[in-house]
């Protein structure tokens, strides 16, 4: 199913985003010098392939996965550790709140920049 998931729905982002599997069932999408409007535009992409996308399991077609992301603008100077844990933070709010879902840690907190589609 991951490998369904990243080539099927992850391959739509730009050929310098960074795009690598970060344990489990997550993945990490780096996308450099992108502004809040564009993380929201390529999600939606994400989601506009989901909708689209289905997978071949035992000869049945599999609706994949919702997609939840925890967002967080890297702070120059930041502890590599830090910036990834507030990501990480974000994207277990996220879940933690129903899923198919964005939330972004700006700091000192959450805030939803998408809700449910």
């Amino acid at each position: 199913m991951l490998r369904y998931y990243a080539k099927g729905v992850l391959s739509i982002f730009r050929h310098h985003d960074l795009v690598a599997r970060y344990g489990g069932e997550k993945f990490a999408v780096l996308l450099p010098n992108t502004g809040q409007a564009d993380v929201l535009r390529a999600r939606e992409k994400v989601h506009r392939r989901l909708a689209d996308f289905s997978a071949q399991l035992n000869e049945e077609g599999v609706l994949l996965p919702t997609f939840s992301a925890g967002v967080a603008e890297y702070g120059s100077g930041e502890i590599t550790h830090s910036f990834i844990e507030r990501v990480d933070a974000a994207l277990y709010t996220a879940k933690h709140n129903g899923g198919d879902r964005v939330e972004v840690h700006s700091g000192g907190g959450f805030a939803e920049i998408q809700g449910r589609v």
